[in-house]
């Protein structure tokens, strides 16, 4: 261990969370393993204020692990529309039904078998163990990264492998054997509210008197990380092909960009309606740039007229865009309907007027 007394660490973050830390997330009152998994999964690579509207709506309409579980697919990924990274979404459900048909709807208390379960990996599992079952593990999620990478000035970027293997070992021996829900919540808290990525309030910092960072002066340099390579971009031509407010939908392979949810066909795709009906490709309507994790996606929309369509193949649908329906709409899709659909309700209001 570097030097450190581990009980003076926990508790120095145990006394500055029940003081300062964050008590008042809804996953916080009325907590159970189902409310505290469902958190810690959108959590994942997610700002909580973007979460907390998502995770409302998603515990009114599906408040425990059963109503999930029997959900269409599609209503799961409506609600979680806008939230990004589906794959998450998808795992939910997956784990759901796991839930439900394995273990009877009570979720496990082993991290071992709640690794096991799609999406929830050896953070995750941690958080859950800790905030929901009171158990002593460990977690190392990017706010846990920075306060230790920070504290004991580690200078390794901390996206390698050997560097994430030192700061697990160093996460599991500082967690104390009580109170491990402050000590665990106030790790997060410490990052997310004094020990941030950019400008850290060293000044109110529980842990700075001990801070190698602090004391090289050295904070706002760490935690370091492997330069990455540059975003590659990508280009997709999608048609929008409308018949009064309906627009022609086509969902997405599970696998792949927006996976599961609808969105407007691709160019290439339209091939796939059969028998093949006339399509009238009409010019570029709208361009733009979506980011997605590991790359750019550049997207054209066209304006396409479409004639002698008989039957919709399995996977296609007409969409009326002047109401919600429950399904699972790509968010930058979602937007480029709406905004066709304000375009045509503009239109004709200045043609009856």
């Amino acid at each position: 261990m570097e030097n450190i007394n581990t009980d003076n660490f926990s508790q120095a973050v145990i006394s500055w969370q029940k003081q300062y830390g964050r008590h008042d997330f809804p996953w916080q009152k009325d907590r159970n393993v189902y409310r505290v998994w469902l958190s810690e999964i959108m959590l994942q690579q997610t700002q909580v204020n973007t979460v907390l509207p998502y995770y409302n709506r998603f515990i009114d309409r599906f408040p425990d692990v059963f109503s999930l579980a029997v959900a269409n697919i599609d209503e799961v990924l409506f609600l979680w529309s806008g939230l990004g990274y589906y794959s998450r979404a998808r795992n939910l459900h997956r784990s759901a039904r796991i839930v439900v048909s394995q273990f009877k709807g009570v979720f496990p208390n082993r991290i071992e078998e709640l690794q096991k379960l799609p999406g929830i990996g050896r953070s995750t599992a941690g958080a859950i163990m800790v905030l929901a079952y009171k158990k002593r593990a460990s977690i190392l999620d990017g706010n846990v990264k920075r306060v230790l990478a920070r504290y004991f000035a580690i200078y390794e970027p901390i996206n390698l492998g050997s560097t994430e293997k030192n700061l697990w070992r160093l996460s599991d021996e500082l967690v104390p054997d009580k109170e491990v829900i402050p000590y665990t919540q106030g790790m997060m808290d410490l990052g997310a509210i004094i020990c941030k990525r950019s400008q850290p309030l060293c000044e109110r910092c529980p842990l700075q008197q001990a801070c190698m960072a602090y004391h090289k002066q050295v904070q706002h340099v760490l935690p370091n990380r492997e330069k990455q390579k540059e975003k590659p971009v990508r280009q997709s031509d999608f048609v929008l092909i409308t018949q009064h407010q309906l627009v022609l939908l086509k969902q997405r392979p599970k696998v792949g960009i927006w996976g599961g949810l609808w969105s407007l066909p691709q160019r290439t795709e339209l091939e796939q309606l059969k028998p093949q009906p006339i399509i009238a490709m009409g010019p570029k309507w709208l361009e733009f740039r979506h980011t997605f994790s590991h790359f750019y996606l550049d997207c054209r929309i066209y304006q396409a007229t479409i004639d002698g369509l008989q039957a919709l193949p399995m996977g296609w649908i007409w969409y009326n865009s002047s109401y919600s329906v429950s399904i699972g709409l790509a968010a930058p899709i979602k937007k480029v309907i709406r905004q066709w659909f304000l375009l045509e309700s503009s239109n004709k209001s200045r043609s009856s007027s």
